[in-house]
């Protein structure tokens, strides 16, 4: 049986995330988020793991593969990279070797999917230690362990982790991402302008 989750720590999380947090929102200013500083430009993106605290901690994003689409992922991973590297990355066994192997990225890995990685990263998006997935399906095979994969999605739905699983909606949540590291440093620019 799933946990509830908090409404009140998972309206928070939906709030922020992405969003920097010195990013200043408009609709708060009445009570603003204080403005970044030129130090602060290289800082990484995150979301504060505390309401109460003003740190971030990086965003996380889950990279899941399978094997007839690992070559997809590769290339994604390739075009996004500067944004990528900017990111805690989790992934299972076979693709997060992949990516440190062929694009250089710092991932922590799980188990390969039969071996229960996909359960693995389930168990994070549950604590609350997950901001997104990528996860390429290859809806044409069966796989053995699918009901693994099915936790997996479901877990995304309930709580609230946007997940993409072909390659137009990981373009479409890459390129949200890439967009709110750079808001993160423009904002930081402005502030000193």
């Amino acid at each position: 049986m799933l946990a509830t989750p908090n409404p009140e720590r998972q309206a928070h999380r939906l709030i922020v995330r992405f969003q920097p947090s010195h990013i200043v929102n408009p609709v708060e200013a009445s009570s603003p988020i204080p403005a970044g500083t030129l130090e602060d430009m290289d800082r990484q993106i995150g979301i504060p793991s505390n309401p109460n605290d003003e740190s971030p901690r990086k965003a996380v994003l889950a990279l899941v593969a399978h094997d007839e689409k690992k070559d997809d992922l590769l290339r994604l991973a390739k075009r996004y990279r500067s944004s990528l590297a900017r990111l805690h990355l989790l992934a299972t066994f076979h693709t997060g070797a992949l990516l440190s192997e062929e694009v250089g990225l710092p991932v922590e890995r799980f188990g390969s999917g039969p071996e229960g990685g996909d359960i693995q990263i389930g168990a994070r998006i549950v604590q609350g230690d997950v901001d997104a997935v990528v996860f390429l399906r290859d809806p044409l095979t069966a796989h053995p362990h699918e009901p693994d994969i099915q936790a997996l999605l479901k877990v995304c739905d309930v709580h609230g982790v946007p997940v993409a699983t072909n390659l137009a909606s990981a373009e479409i949540l890459l390129r949200s991402l890439s967009q709110a590291i750079w808001w993160g440093r423009d904002a930081a620019a402005a502030s000193h302008a």
